[in-house]
């Protein structure tokens, strides 16, 4: 029986609507945005539409039925479907499950070229088992993981690239490394890879290319591999060895158009020379342990001091930057860094408009007190994992909102570790007003914890994790201050607390510390200033308990 008689028939119509409810159902949380999309461009007949609209979803409202459902979907105009169609493809599901509900549905879905744009080439059944979410109902041979098609063979790919019309295509490519029994024959690994990179394939028409997998050796081919690809806009390549950094740096040199560049650190030496610099707005360098971090360190000088249009920026462990032969850099379109680098090389950075500072110290920072941060005043949000926090409290991060410390060492660190200076001076009293959430991650005694708290007054969400160890004494002096009157009280305004985490519980006396939560909790609600929350983390087993009551709750 075809589609259409199917659909006809009220009994096959009821299976039909049984079989795609789910899928039918999803599209429901993006009925409004793409509706206000679409009726915000058509405003001189905005009081038809938005009937419309309202009749729509009451019509959603009373669905019950097969045959309540089809008015409700006729009430929708092809551009506001196909509106629709692409929310819910953005959100990582499959065209093709929009195609196989109705033949409206399928012509709608067809007519949208940019629907069909994801492809996924991969020569490996064993990893297609493992990831395909489905098959195409009436399909066999076709697949699909989340919103990709997936292609095994080049044929498969001339099919897929047919219904994208001349919109840019987003392909990722995850190749086997090794030989293995699962892998498809070896030309048909060449021909997917001719197909991608060849000169005679589709490279002028790839946006995005994500590679996950190549061969470890570069095969013998029987035309010129690389080609330049002229529409590229986005690359990321996490794997491949060496062999293939040259062909692969072949066909990113002449990219003009690139703004989102993820690779491992090795590979940064390759391209540190390429003309796509200028248009990067999102670099992301990763990890890799065959990095020689000298190496590393002189390509990132010599690329990010050509970088003009940066937003965002992640720089891995083995790349270090800024670093001692960094040259000062103004990056005055940058909003978020992650950086592995010293502290006192955070001077040769400028960033007027950066929000979010992540900084991963790869050095014991005891000497380092201070840091010039006036090329990033602007900073809200600054999370450092650092073995000594002085050089935080010694510099001017004045517009914090958010602050988070975590320290490297996992064993109980004495209260004059850093530098035999007292947690007091380490932890200036008042140093952030602004903060008004906080993490505290550091192996101390409750002196710490009382003098990092005393240096965020107006912290409204706290989060302390005293470390893995046990700590039988943890607490005791800790809980009493943030219970009890004013002025004594530290973080009057804390509305959330929270000590330890899934992953490092609190390992301290429970019968002595749970009756001093609750003098914290009782004194915060006859002060007028209730707690929202306060959650302690329990190991043996680990329970996570929630000590203030809210109407209908079960504490414990």
């Amino acid at each position: 029986m075809s589609q259409r008689s199917k659909i006809g028939n009220p009994d096959g119509l009821s299976r039909l609507f049984s079989r795609f409810s789910t899928r039918v159902s999803s599209l429901s949380d993006t009925v409004r945005s793409a509706a206000t999309k679409h009726f915000g461009r058509h405003k001189e007949q905005e009081p038809r539409q938005t009937q419309e609209l309202n009749d729509s979803q009451d019509a959603t409202n009373d669905v019950s039925s097969p045959h309540d459902l089809i008015p409700w979907i006729d009430l929708l105009p092809p551009e506001l479907l196909a509106a629709i169609f692409q929310e819910y493809v953005e959100l990582g599901r499959s065209p093709w499950n929009l195609a196989c509900v109705c033949v409206k549905w399928r012509e709608v879905a067809l007519r949208i070229a940019v629907l069909w744009k994801h492809l996924l080439v991969i020569d490996n059944r064993r990893m297609v088992r493992r990831f395909a979410s489905q098959q195409v109902p009436g399909y066999r041979n076709r697949l699909i993981f989340g919103r990709f098609q997936i292609c095994m063979t080049a044929e498969q790919v001339d099919d897929a690239v047919s219904r994208t019309g001349s919109v840019l295509l987003d392909v990722k490519i995850a190749l086997s490394q090794q030989k293995d029994p699962d892998v498809l024959p070896a030309n048909n690994s060449l021909d997917l890879l001719l197909k991608v990179f060849g000169t005679n394939g589709i490279h002028r028409r790839i946006g995005s290319i994500s590679i996950y997998g190549l061969p470890s050796t570069v095969p013998s081919f029987p035309q010129p591999l690389i080609a330049s690809f002229p529409s590229l806009n986005s690359f990321t390549c996490t794997t491949g060895s060496t062999e293939w950094f040259p062909l692969i740096g072949q066909m990113l040199s002449p990219s003009r158009g690139l703004t989102y560049l993820r690779l491992n650190a090795r590979f940064l030496d390759v391209v540190k020379h390429s003309e796509f610099w200028g248009t990067l707005q999102d670099l992301h360098v990763g990890e890799s342990a065959l990095a020689d971090p000298h190496v590393c360190e002189i390509a990132a000088n010599t690329a990010l001091s050509r970088c003009q249009r940066l937003e965002s920026l992640h720089i891995g462990t083995a790349t270090r930057w800024p670093n001692a032969n960094s040259p000062t850099v103004s990056h005055n379109k940058l909003l978020n860094a992650q950086l592995h680098c010293h502290p006192r090389y955070l001077g040769q950075l400028r960033a007027p408009l950066l929000k979010n500072l992540d900084i991963t110290e790869l050095q014991q920072s005891t000497e380092c007190t201070s840091v010039d941060t006036s090329g990033f005043p602007a900073v809200e949000k600054l999370t450092a994992w650092t073995s000594d926090p002085r050089w935080i409290y010694g510099s001017k991060f004045s517009n914090l909102i958010s602050l988070s410390i975590t320290s490297p060492y996992h064993r109980i660190v004495a209260d004059t570790h850093w530098g035999g200076v007292p947690p007091n001076e380490v932890f200036v009293p008042n140093a952030f007003p602004l903060v008004e959430e906080v993490k505290f991650h550091v192996a101390s005694t409750d002196i710490t914890f009382i003098a990092a708290l005393e240096s965020v007054p107006n912290a409204q969400k706290i989060t302390i994790v005293p470390g893995v160890l046990p700590n039988p004494n943890f607490g005791q002096d800790l809980l009493p201050r943030l219970s009890g009157p004013e002025p004594f009280v530290i973080c009057p305004k804390a509305q959330r607390i929270q000590i330890g985490i899934r992953l490092e519980c609190l390992d301290a006396s429970k019968d002595i510390l749970e009756p001093l939560v609750q003098t914290v909790v009782d004194d915060r609600q006859r002060g007028g200033s209730p707690l929202e929350s306060f959650i302690i983390y329990w190991p043996r087993p680990i329970l996570m308990k929630e000590y203030v009551k809210h109407e209908g709750d079960v504490v414990g």
